[in-house]
């Protein structure tokens, strides 16, 4: 392992060079991570947004995009199709850490209220931290603490979206979860759109038979039903389409997007479009769609389901791009399965269950919403950096309760704070018709995928799951929310190295995730500034990104 920091420079020295051109022909060997995009998140926006501004049935995909998953030894794949980073690589030192670092958390540019906490990704360790343990506003880095609690739901499973019969002249759509449904036919390969609804219709329309006697389509929308907006999303981000509704049901070309917001009924409107494909599939429709107050009946017959891409994909997809209303839509569809309230709030408090089942210190934990756009969510620093070192290993390891303060050389250190233990990845799927006696259940929103996480251990499917989840955060220069980022000459050196959530508010910017050091050593950190100066976005995510860049070059021995 000891050529994997010059291997790792060289290949950060020819993005670099490359930037401007050779992202696709870099791609197509698999010397960078990902799928190249230009998305961005709606509340970590590009500078084009004023500074601070708020962050197709189901068939299932063909090939995973070239991006790190867990190697062999179960642990997270270096960046860009390395070497996987090895244990016997040597860990920075507190003092390296402290002399490279305590620099760069001066920069005026965050403000005066910093907390920061790296991590040795494979042992847990904490290596270096500054006022980590104060509770401080994440943004959308909360989101990562989301992945930690639906991470204990199996990911396998894909959203379900049934088309019934209700009487002999009544159609429902039952919802269940999918919200990012194609229109027209569904697309194997993809995340968004996978499920289409006009499979849906034809093959509805197939189990209905010849009838010239109209029908009446209806929404059934009783899964996971909860209130569409949070108390605490201002009516500017809705209406900027920086965030949407919460549905359970949607059309993928309604989501929400900077400047684009999304419908005021996003399930209704995609009833509607059902309903248009019904009737273009030769089944004559009448009226306008309506809701139904309750779910459909249990006697219903099922006409036909598409189904979505697996739910591990749909979350991934929502970090990268940091979608508000897209994670609390998966939030909102693993609460349901657990019978916790589909509130915000009761999603909410859910997900802090749960991050403390799976190790971490919630006593300083307080979430407004499961996305990180509400006012009044406070996290340390450090309980985001030890959820990211929960994904960069999917096997447990020991981190005893130790001083934070004490050498981090020592092995097993840990903080207080700390744990205690694009396209689909999957086959495709397809519309498929029921048979005319099959009977549906209205509360059943979910199937199984033939790529369910292996048996043994909860703990380990979950971390398993999360490593998934977290091996697809933005690149740095490259993809999602760090697109844009990593640009300036002072963060190059964290162009294609670099993998984590952004978050942004006014007033706050955050950075959370994995870094592979000049050493070969893999690396987590998380850094949370919440008092960034009035109109200094910009500033701030710059200081941000020389900070991870510098954990990038320095092995800081």
């Amino acid at each position: 392992m000891a050529g994997l920091g010059t291997t790792r420079a060289k290949v950060a020295l020819a993005l670099a060079v490359l930037l401007p051109v050779g992202y696709l022909t870099l791609d197509a060997v698999d010397v960078v991570p990902g799928v190249l995009t230009s998305d961005w998140g709606h509340e970590d926006t590009p500078s084009a947004l004023p500074a601070g501004a708020g962050e197709s049935p189901g068939v299932a995909p063909t090939q995973p995009s070239p991006k790190p998953t867990p190697g062999a030894d179960g642990g997270l794949g270096a960046p860009g199709g390395l070497s996987a980073p090895s244990q016997e690589d040597p860990a920075p030192t507190r003092a390296g850490l402290a002399a490279a670092l305590t620099p760069l958390l001066a920069d005026p540019a965050l403000g005066g209220s910093v907390g920061v906490e790296v991590r040795d990704g494979r042992t847990g360790t904490v290596l270096f931290g500054s006022s980590a343990a104060a509770p401080r506003t994440p943004a959308s880095a909360t989101k990562v603490l989301t992945a930690v609690g639906v991470a204990g739901e199996d990911l396998s499973q894909r959203f379900e979206t049934r088309a019934v019969a209700v009487d002999a002249d009544t159609v429902a759509l039952v919802a269940g979860g999918d919200s990012l449904l194609a229109a027209g036919a569904g697309d194997p390969g993809a995340v968004v759109g996978q499920a289409g609804l006009a499979d849906l219709a034809e093959a509805a329309a197939q189990a209905l038979g010849p009838r010239t006697t109209p029908v009446r389509v209806v929404l059934d929308d009783s899964f996971a039903r909860g209130p569409a907006l949070a108390p605490g999303w201002e009516k500017e981000d809705v209406a900027l389409g920086l965030t949407g509704p919460v549905a359970m049901l949607g059309l993928g070309t309604d989501r929400a997007v900077p400047y684009r917001p999304a419908s005021a009924d996003p399930a209704l409107l995609a009833t509607s479009t059902f309903a248009q494909a019904l009737s273009a599939a030769g089944i004559p429709v009448q009226g306008r769609p309506t809701r139904l107050p309750k779910a459909a009946p249990a006697g219903a017959i099922e006409l036909a389901a598409v189904h979505s891409a697996p739910v591990a994909d749909v979350l991934a997809l929502a970090l990268d791009e940091s979608d508000n209303d897209l994670t609390e839509t998966v939030s909102r569809w693993a609460c349901a399965r657990a019978g916790a309230p589909t509130t915000f709030a009761g999603c909410a408090g859910w997900i802090r269950d749960r991050m403390a089942d799976a190790g971490l210190d919630v006593s300083q934990v307080r979430l407004a919403d499961t996305s990180g756009l509400s006012g009044g969510t406070r996290v340390p620093a450090a309980v985001v950096a030890a959820a990211v070192t929960l994904g960069a290993d999917p096997y447990p390891y020991p981190y005893p309760d130790t001083d934070p303060d004490a050498d981090p050389d020592a092995a097993g250190a840990a903080d207080r704070s700390g744990a205690t233990g694009a396209q689909s990845s999957s086959g495709p799927q397809s519309a498929s018709a029921a048979p005319a006696s099959a009977t549906g259940d209205a509360t059943d929103d979910a199937t199984g995928d033939a790529t369910a996480a292996p048996a043994g251990a909860t703990g380990d499917r979950s971390r398993a799951q999360l490593a998934q989840v977290l091996a697809q955060l933005p690149v740095a220069g490259l993809t999602g929310t760090l697109s844009d980022r990593f640009l300036a000459p002072p963060a190059r050196t964290g162009v294609g190295v670099v993998r984590a959530k952004t978050g942004t508010l006014t007033g706050v910017s955050a950075l959370a995730g994995t870094v592979v050091d000049a050493q070969g050593r893999l690396l987590t950190f998380a850094v949370l500034a919440d008092r960034v100066p009035a109109g200094g976005t910009s500033a701030a995510r710059l200081a941000l990104d020389r900070l991870a860049a510098t954990l990038a070059s320095c092995g800081c021995r």
